[in-house]
């Protein structure tokens, strides 16, 4: 599989996918269908009718005149009084009712300037409204893509209901300004559809070119590759879920001296000309295949034929290569070139035909990157279960309720063992599931056993030599059947009874493991209920060195079996629950404090409700204090609510109220006499963020009745599971660097004030060793292009900073420059001074020892001068690579910005800013807090980094600023900024602080007020969510915030401090 083993791009193509926003589940792929009839002739809509695609573009119809009016001919229109092409190429919206049907259009002539640009666009809107297009495709033919008039061309003809598209063939790519023009364009398009049917080497007609090669190889140079353009437009933010891949249904013949020793990039004996595939599979001589290429070449005398071979392991593979990639699809360049008679002995339009097939039978997938475990049962999943709507990122593992142990076998009649009914059915659907996504990607496969078995089976089998023998047996068989990837021992439906159940069910474990095989041994993971666990049926110290995972069934904390009202999972007992141990913190706690490791650990939550009915008629007792009041037991299960979908239907209704428990962090309705508890995206973010801090991972029940159809917003399938992957951040280790090297895996950017505080923060006690480097906070560039302190004190620290050089080693000693406030100044600079302002920067650097620089200057790059700053910073780092740092380093350069730039490609050369050193952004207010950090919200930081990761930024090369300072709002209403020495001052040491896990603060009353404040725990967090997103590190903006006293009593510098782990990696 050649394409399969030759996957070198870029790594960070596949990492945007957790923070962009998830739809529905569906496959996003897309296909472009062109229907350029050929002059003079009737369009039969019946050419189309075995296939499906998602664009269909009619045309191309030029558009040269001054106010944009589309030059149709008659046979477009009408012909003979019948109707033209047009209207019979919209009827086929009869049949393909999902598909968006564009007006193509192509451009020859010049736009004179942009208010010409302006008014063709505003022409042609009018234009393919009034013939009742859903869109335009544009074709720019001529050097449009060098010209600012394109970007307002295209910004113009975006609409607020449809995003145009627009072609660049492959041969434009590589021309200059080209690439900046549509880096401008992609965020007022819907795609950017490449054109690979002319290459660079097109431009000699009389070269041999292949086909839509994807590999550079031999003589195929990078620039002809598919490769090679999208490598070219990725690093100036182009991203791959932009493009559509368009490949070629035509293929070449040249006429060339010796058929056998041709190759591409060879000069021919006449000029190439395109071929038809219905032509070239009818060309007589001797056919070979390309392994290299994918491609199919006929040889005949002096006639050399390529073309795209439309099977699975030829064309197939390269539409395979693509949406692996996560490309937004492909398309073919005219159906007309793709044998739409079936003239070649298949079927009508062959490669079209595989592209849909191929599309459908594949899935955009991405690796689950936290420890998040799905259960299916058989009877839950019906034949509508959208499996399709399951993303890849979602689970890690899924777990299938598989095989049951025979209730009878204890009275000696019956199977030990039998499979649940349904299961093979399920797993044929899970199986056809996971070949879609690609085994890359592919959850892991759990077999659960015993799920729903009473005890009395269980002690009677695994009391039992022999059948506890003989059911080891079976698992292993089964797992071996099913290419299963584990087992999961279930014995969760009644609790444990004595101390040998505890012992038997230990060496029923240990015979499992005692029949692995080395080189394929299997997950081994036990499943623990919370009866079982305040018993101390358990022997977790064992437990913890035989197993995998142990998953707590902390979604049955609470039963509507129970004659008290409660939860099925809540974080913490409030005060009026029955039972005080019944909750996520006190099982988790119960486990870790026997010596459980935390990563052998996950929590469970369920999608499906409980509904409870309740005796007392006080409603207003239930609202303060739901929990812990008297149900009844006898009561009818027909109108209980259970699913999501059934919640939010309930929630629209005015007899129900929902209400939020404070403590236990969990959701509420009452309707009636009914108290329902169920699971919410808040309460899931809430356990997400709680079990990600804690170290452990999550599981998933009832998976069904996460609204699998996205019929509560009409978008989001899996909701509880979406907002569960989105927001969980993994346990991983930090390992911490040496400051005596120059690189380092992971970078701590710590900010350090030049401005005096109090108490006075030493230079001497800056925690250089714990920082790959330091950043002076900060000096500023003026009006003569001059770097200068805002007064003689921050001069004098700086100076004092130096003498630290040496005991600093190789941690980077970095000077924050600021280009001050006003847009007019910098821009002169730019103009007038900028080699001068270069030489400056420098030398204040060799002055202080600074080895390297962090740019302050979104501020003042703006529309009018941002071209000039592109150049200002790559002509800044080309001077700063060619000679040494004050350290002995490589000199660095980086740059920062906050959330208001909020459209990067439109004033940043994103490949510029992916050779910086890094790009830090800083979600801090003015207040030097931290701004929300999850949310939908514009400014949280989750979206601000999405924003740049869509932009094309690396995420290798972002550091994410954090703040360590808190907040204190008095009662007057006045608030003001502290550090956390300032907090402990306040509050004292052992103050109690409420944990916000959506705000991601701590905070505790105060007698002048109310301080809000991050903690160590909250700072884990984030640092997890940098490691998830494989950025390049963090930034503590500033060192100055965190207790450098250590008054706190966690000794000095506690949250720079908890970057890394105590233990070692």
């Amino acid at each position: 599989m050649i394409l399969r083993n030759s996957l070198i791009f870029s790594c960070f193509f596949l990492s945007i996918s957790t923070l962009l926003q998830y739809s529905t589940g569906k496959s996003e792929r897309s296909l472009y269908c062109f229907v350029n009839t050929p002059d003079r002739q009737i369009f039969d809509p019946n050419v189309l009718s075995n296939v499906s695609c998602t664009h269909f573009v009619y045309g191309f119809v030029p558009i040269n005149n001054p106010k944009g009016k589309p030059e149709f001919n008659n046979y477009d229109l009408m012909y003979n009084g019948r109707d033209g092409n047009i209207r019979k190429f919209l009827r086929l919206r009869s049949k393909h009712r999902d598909a968006k049907f564009l007006l193509g259009v192509e451009r020859t002539a010049s736009f004179r300037d942009v208010i010409d640009a302006q008014n063709v666009a505003k022409g042609m809107q009018k234009a393919y409204k009034e013939k009742q297009f859903d869109g335009v495709y544009v074709k720019f033919n001529g050097y449009h893509l060098s010209q600012l008039s394109s970007v307002v061309f295209m910004e113009t003809l975006e609409t607020s209901t449809m995003k145009p598209s627009i072609g660049v063939t492959a041969e434009r790519v590589w021309q200059n300004d080209v690439i900046n023009r549509l880096r401008e364009i992609a965020e007022h398009v819907e795609h950017i559809y490449l054109d690979m049917s002319t290459v660079p080497s097109n431009e000699d007609p009389m070269i041999v070119t292949q086909v839509d090669v994807v590999f550079a190889n031999g003589s195929i140079p990078y620039e002809d590759t598919i490769q090679g353009n999208v490598d070219k437009l990725a690093e100036e933010g182009i991203m791959p879920h932009k493009l559509i891949i368009g490949l070629s249904a035509s293929g070449w013949v040249f006429k060339v001296p010796s058929v056998l020793k041709i190759n591409h990039g060879m000069y021919a004996d006449e000029i190439g000309r395109r071929i038809s595939y219905q032509n070239a599979c009818k060309a007589r001589g001797a056919v070979l295949f390309d392994n290299k290429t994918l491609n199919e070449i006929t040889i005949r005398g002096q006639d050399w034929t390529c073309a795209n071979l439309p099977s699975e392991n030829a064309l197939g593979m390269k539409i395979e290569w693509i949406l692996d990639n996560n490309f937004a699809g492909v398309g073919f360049n005219s159906i007309f070139e793709d044998d739409p008679k079936g003239e070649c002995g298949n079927d009508p339009l062959p490669s079209h035909v595989l592209a849909m097939q191929t599309i459908l039978g594949t899935l955009p997938s991405g690796p689950a990157k936290c420890t998040r475990l799905c259960y299916i049962s058989p009877e839950e999943i019906d034949d509508n279960f959208p499996f399709d709507s399951l993303k890849s990122e979602f689970c890690s593992h899924i777990i299938v309720d598989y095989l049951e142990l025979g209730d009878s076998i204890q009275f000696g009649v019956g199977e030990l063992t039998t499979k649940r009914k349904g299961v093979e059915e399920l797993l044929k659907k899970l199986n056809t599931w996971r070949r879609k996504i690609g085994e890359k990607n592919s959850p892991s496969l759990i077999l659960s056993v015993g799920s729903n078995q009473k005890s009395s089976v269980w002690k009677f089998v695994v009391g039992n030599d022999a059948l506890r023998k003989l059911l080891v047996d079976n698992i292993m068989k089964y797992v071996d059947e099913e290419i299963a990837d584990g087992v999961e021992i279930s014995w969760t439906k009644e609790s444990m009874i004595d101390v040998f159940d505890k012992k038997n069910l230990m060496s029923l474990i240990e015979e499992i493991n005692s029949k692995q095989e080395k080189d394929n041994l299997i997950e081994i993971m036990v499943a623990a209920s919370a009866e079982s666990t305040f018993a101390n049926f358990y022997d977790i110290a064992q437990l913890n060195r035989t197993v995998d995972l142990v998953v707590l069934q902390t979604h049955k904390l609470h039963s509507n079996k129970i004659p008290f009202t409660g939860h099925p999972s809540p974080l913490r007992a409030t005060p009026s629950m029955q039972n005080q141990k019944m909750s996520i913190e006190e099982m988790v706690k119960h486990w870790t404090s026997q010596g459980m490791s935390r990563k052998r650990l996950a929590i469970s939550i369920s999608a499906s409700a409980i509904s409870m009915s309740y005796i007392s008629p006080d409603q207003k007792s239930i609202s303060k204090s739901p929990f812990g009041q008297v149900a009844s037991v006898f009561r009818s299960d027909s109108d209980d609510i259970k699913t999501q979908q059934e919640i939010c239907e309930s929630l629209q209704m005015e007899t129900s109220e929902s209400n939020w428990v404070e403590t236990a962090d969990v959701p509420v309705i009452l309707r009636k006499n009914q108290l329902i508890a169920y699971e919410n995206l808040r309460s899931a973010q809430v356990k997400a963020v709680w079990a990600s801090i804690e170290g452990i991972g999550m599981a998933i029940h009832n998976l069904p009745a996460d609204d699998p159809f996205g019929i509560c917003d009409n978008r989001t399938a899996f909701p509880i599971l979406t907002q569960l992957t989105r927001t969980q951040t993994c346990s991983k280790c930090i390992k911490q660097h040496d400051f005596r090297k120059c690189q380092h895996d992971f970078t701590v950017s710590c900010s350090f004030d030049l401005k005096s505080s109090k108490p006075i923060f030493k230079t001497s006690i800056v925690p250089y060793e714990r920082c790959t480097e330091i950043v002076v906070e900060q000096l500023k560039l003026n009006s003569t292009g001059k770097i200068v302190f805002a007064d003689k004190n921050q001069e004098n620290v700086a100076k004092n900073l130096t003498t630290l050089h040496s005991k600093m080693e190789k941690c980077g000693l970095i000077m924050s420059l600021s280009c001050g406030s006003n847009e007019r100044d910098f821009t002169r600079l730019l103009v007038d001074k900028m080699n001068s302002t270069i030489d400056n920067i420098l030398q204040k650097m060799r002055e202080y020892k600074f080895s390297g620089i962090l740019l302050d200057c979104e501020k003042v790059v703006k529309r009018t001068n941002h071209r000039q700053f592109n150049t200002f910073l790559k002509t800044l780092q080309e001077k700063l690579d060619s000679q040494k740092a004050a350290n002995n380093c490589s000199n660095t350069i980086s740059i920062r910005f906050s959330d208001k730039t909020s459209s990067p490609n439109s004033l940043y050369q994103i490949s510029q800013l992916n050779k910086l050193s890094h790009v830090a952004l800083s979600n801090i207010d003015a207040k030097r807090v931290d701004q929300q950090f999850l949310g939908s919200h514009a400014k949280s930081t989750e979206q601000v980094l999405s924003r740049w990761l869509v932009s094309g930024v690396k995420p290798s090369k972002i550091v994410l600023e954090i703040s360590p300072f808190a907040i204190k709002q008095s009662k007057n209403g006045t608030v003001s900024t502290l550090t956390q020495g300032q907090v402990c001052e306040s509050v004292g040491n052992r103050a109690v602080f409420d944990e916000d896990f959506l705000d991601l603060v701590s905070t505790v009353g105060h007698d002048a007020g109310i301080i809000s404040s991050p903690t160590v725990a909250t700072f884990k967090y984030k640092i997890g969510f940098a490691v998830r997103e494989e950025l390049a590190g963090i930034g503590i903006r500033s060192v100055n915030g965190d207790d450098f006293t250590g008054i706190c009593g966690r000794g000095s510098f506690p949250i720079l401090k908890s970057v890394y782990r105590k233990d070692k990696c």
